[in-house]
C-alpha cells in the first residue's frame, strides 16, 4: 500500500517536473528565438564590427601602405606618411586624430599635422556713438596719459597657399589632416593645394573622407561624383603612383533632422563602385554604421549630434576606432602572406 501511494506521488511529481520543463522551453523559444533570420532587419550594431566591417579591394589597394608599415616594424625604414583630407567630418579633427593614435601607438610617432578651413563671411571693425561729440585737450595734465584709440585703414588678402613646415625627424608615422568644412567631391577634384600637400610630404597612404555635401547638393548626380572622384584618383596617381589610397563612404545623416538623405545609399554606391573601378581601397562606414536611418542609434548613444549630420567627439573616435580595426585585420593577413612568402 505504501510502496503504491509513494509511487502515485513520484508519478505525479515526476510529470509537474515534465510539465514545467516544456512550459519553460515553449518561454524560452517564445522569447528568445533561436531563428537568427528574427533580427536580420536592424541596423548592424557597431559592437560587431568584424561582420560588415572590412576594408574593400584592400590586398591590392592597401598594399604599398602595408610594406611601408612592414619595413618600419623591420627598421628598413623610418617614416610612413599618412595624409587625410576630406569635409567637416575631417576638418572635426577627432577622426584623423583618433586614427592617427593608434597607428603611432603601435608604429612610432614621427609627428602630426591638422589643418583645417571653413568659409568666413568678411568683417569690419566699426564703432557707433549716439550723442558724440568733439574736443580737444589744450593744457595735458602731468597726471594723466592721453591713449589714442584709432582703427586701422580697411583691408583685404587672400592666401593662395601655404607650405607644410618640415617636423623634427623621428621613427614612425607621421600624420597629416586638412579638412574644409562644406566642401564636395567637386570642390576637391580642382583642387592644386591638395595635391602640392600630398606630393610635399610624399604620402604612403591618402585617406578621402567626403560625400556627405554631395549628397545634400540640389543638383545631385551619382555619375558626376563617379566622374570627380576619378579625376581625384587621377590627380593624385599623377604627382605619386605608388601611394595607396583609401576612400571612406559617408555617414548616414537627416534631412532637417526628420529622414534620412535618401542620395545617400547612391553616394555610397558612387564610391565603391569607382573604389573598384580604378584599384584603390574602400572602406564602406555608411554600412558599417547601420544605413539608413541609423544615425538615430548614434544620437541616442551620445555618437552623433543633434544635426543628425555630424557625429559628437565620442561617434568620432568610436569611428577611427572601427578604421583602425578593419585596417589592422587586413594589415595581419598581409603580414601573414609576408612571412610565408619569406619562408
Amino acid at each position: 500500500m505504501y510502496w503504491f501511494s509513494s509511487y502515485s506521488i513520484s508519478k505525479s511529481l515526476s510529470q509537474k517536473i515534465i510539465a514545467g520543463c516544456l512550459f519553460l522551453i515553449i518561454f524560452v523559444s517564445f522569447f528568445f528565438p533561436l531563428d537568427s533570420e528574427v533580427n536580420a532587419s536592424l541596423p548592424l550594431p557597431v559592437t560587431e564590427p568584424d561582420t560588415v566591417n572590412r576594408i574593400i579591394n584592400s590586398s591590392s589597394g592597401l598594399n604599398h601602405f602595408f610594406s611601408r608599415l612592414a619595413m618600419l616594424e623591420n627598421r628598413e625604414t623610418d617614416l610612413v606618411a599618412v595624409y587625410h583630407f576630406g569635409d567637416s567630418h575631417v576638418a572635426a579633427i577627432a577622426l584623423p586624430n583618433g586614427v592617427a593614435e593608434f597607428l603611432q601607438l603601435n608604429f612610432g610617432f614621427a609627428g602630426r599635422e591638422a589643418f583645417k578651413e571653413a568659409p568666413t563671411k568678411p568683417t569690419r571693425k566699426t564703432r557707433r556713438k549716439k550723442r558724440a561729440s568733439l574736443f580737444e585737450i589744450t593744457t595735458p595734465l602731468p597726471q594723466y596719459t592721453i591713449v589714442e584709440n584709432s582703427v586701422p585703414p580697411a583691408f583685404f588678402f587672400e592666401l593662395d597657399d601655404f607650405t607644410l613646415p618640415p617636423l623634427e625627424e623621428k621613427r614612425g608615422v607621421r600624420y597629416y589632416s586638412y579638412g574644409y568644412t562644406g566642401k564636395s567631391f567637386n570642390f576637391f577634384s580642382k583642387s592644386e593645394k591638395i595635391l602640392n600637400h600630398i606630393k610635399e610630404v610624399n604620402a604612403d597612404l591618402v585617406i578621402v573622407t567626403l560625400g556627405t555635401n554631395d549628397a545634400y547638393g540640389p543638383a545631385y548626380s551619382e555619375q558626376q561624383i563617379k566622374s570627380e572622384i576619378g579625376t581625384i584618383i587621377g590627380n593624385i596617381r599623377k604627382i605619386n603612383s605608388t601611394c595607396s589610397i583609401l576612400l571612406i563612404t559617408p555617414p548616414d545623416s537627416f534631412v532637417k533632422r526628420k529622414t534620412s538623405n535618401k542620395n545617400l545609399p547612391s553616394v555610397r554606391n558612387a564610391i565603391v563602385e569607382s573604389a573598384l573601378k580604378v584599384n584603390v581601397a574602400c572602406w564602406d562606414f555608411f554600412s558599417v554604421m547601420g544605413g539608413p536611418g541609423s544615425m538615430d542609434r548614434w544620437v541616442s548613444e551620445g555618437l552623433a549630434g543633434r544635426d543628425k549630420i555630424h557625429l559628437t567627439s565620442a561617434g568620432y573616435v568610436k569611428q577611427a576606432e572601427l578604421l583602425n580595426y578593419a585596417l589592422m585585420l587586413e594589415y595581419q593577413q598581409f603580414i601573414k602572406k609576408y612571412n610565408d612568402a619569406q619562408n
